[in-house]
């Protein structure tokens, strides 16, 4: 990844919507070599597609996880993430090992989705934050 790739993903991030004719513009590169270098991160990983319907959600948290020292965290993230409540799972440094950001429907869906955190192999325990309100 260069200083175009990480230029591009900041582009990207601030308009997924914008035409590659205008990144191409702004990048002054070619439209070609934006399809390709777009492709190359969207293969490779570095680009993620996601459909967000949070907003149709009327429950949002925070999931702070804390984890054996023993588990590899990596592997600990990748059960997370395919929860489909769970939007993203990251990996830090401090009193938790994980966060990850939850949307579901009810508080009571939200409550099962904790439980089958808490039953994950590595978890060893878990601490909620409610979401009253983003800007």
């Amino acid at each position: 990844m260069d200083e175009i790739d990480l230029r591009l993903l900041t582009l990207l991030e601030k308009n997924p919507f914008v035409s590659k004719s205008s990144l191409a513009r702004e990048l002054k590169i070619s439209e070609g070599t934006v399809r390709n270098r777009v492709k190359k991160m969207l293969d490779g990983g570095k680009i993620l597609l996601r459909v967000d319907y949070s907003s149709a959600q009327a429950f949002r948290a925070i999931l702070l996880i804390k984890s054996e020292a023993k588990k590899p965290t990596s592997q600990l993230s990748q059960k997370l993430s395919k929860l489909p409540q769970i939007r993203i799972v990251y990996e830090v440094a401090g009193n938790y090992d994980l966060i990850a950001r939850c949307n579901c429907f009810t508080a009571h869906e939200y409550n099962e989705l904790v439980e089958k955190v808490r039953a994950i192999d590595g978890v060893v325990s878990t601490e909620s934050l409610i979401v009253l309100d983003a800007v």
